[in-house]
């Protein structure tokens, strides 16, 4: 399969006006966890003055497929923290590293309803990043 990056939703896409500045935060580490460097204190309450929409690395394809699966506390918190300065979030599944494609392939219903409910839930966007291959 060739590499995909695909947006599935960015929320309040028509109440961005002018151009897009985003800038994705690598918040989230599929092998390590969070990642407090990806947030820095400037971003957490001065955000706005930097970005009008941030990209949230990375959530593992196969994570989509977990029924209890939800974002780590901290990288939740962020999200939010995000959102209420008015910054438009996407969560980036996927990722150069990313594992479970197969198994996400397999299930595509699963997981399309898993990222809606994330979407609901944060009131975010997601986009696929599949630099795998």
């Amino acid at each position: 399969m060739s590499s995909l990056r695909l947006l599935i939703a960015i929320p309040l896409a028509a109440a961005l006006s002018g151009p897009i500045f985003e800038l994705d935060l690598f918040i989230n580490d599929p092998a390590a966890g969070y990642q407090p460097t990806g947030w820095p204190e400037y971003l957490q309450t001065s955000a706005a003055k930097y970005m009008n929409v941030a990209g949230i690395s990375f959530i593992q394809p196969s994570d989509l497929l977990n029924s209890s699966y939800d974002l780590p506390a901290q990288v939740a918190t962020a999200v939010k923290s995000l959102r209420s300065q008015g910054v438009t979030v996407q969560l980036l599944i996927g990722g150069e590293i990313s594992a479970g494609w197969p198994q996400l392939q397999a299930n595509p219903t699963k997981a399309a309803n898993a990222a809606i409910a994330l979407m609901k839930k944060y009131d975010c966007g997601i986009e696929i990043d599949n630099e795998s291959g």
